[in-house]
């Protein structure tokens, strides 16, 4: 169902974001999983699970085995943190939503394509 987003199929942003925290927990990283990280805001998605798994013991071990590494600090989203430094979750989600507005305009006026 829509979100409230552009776009037909599109999830909201937070819809993927629960959705790719318990995708992660239990183990089943498929198609449907996939597509939380298939928008613009790939990287969004990405951090605020990240902030998420700071407070969540289980999503913080899921994280660490979906990447196959022992250390917190070896995940590989913990370089694009460094982007969202400074900002909490909520902050995160409100610029998520500009860059999507952003990749629609431009995908609009056909100056980007969908990957």
């Amino acid at each position: 169902m829509t979100s409230g987003t552009t776009g037909p199929q599109r999830k909201s942003f937070s819809d993927r974001v629960r959705y790719a925290a318990k995708s992660l927990k239990r183990g089943h990283m498929g198609p449907q999983f996939e597509a939380c990280f298939a928008e613009a805001d790939s990287q969004h998605v990405a951090a605020v699970l990240m902030r998420r798994a700071e407070n969540n013991p289980d999503l913080k071990a899921a994280i660490k085995a979906a990447f196959q590494v022992s250390r917190w600090s070896d995940v590989p989203w913990n370089a694009i943190m460094k982007r969202f430094r400074g900002m909490d979750s909520r902050a995160i989600g409100a610029d998520a939503q500009k860059v999507l507005v952003d990749a629609d305009r431009l995908m609009g006026a056909g100056l980007l394509t969908g990957a």
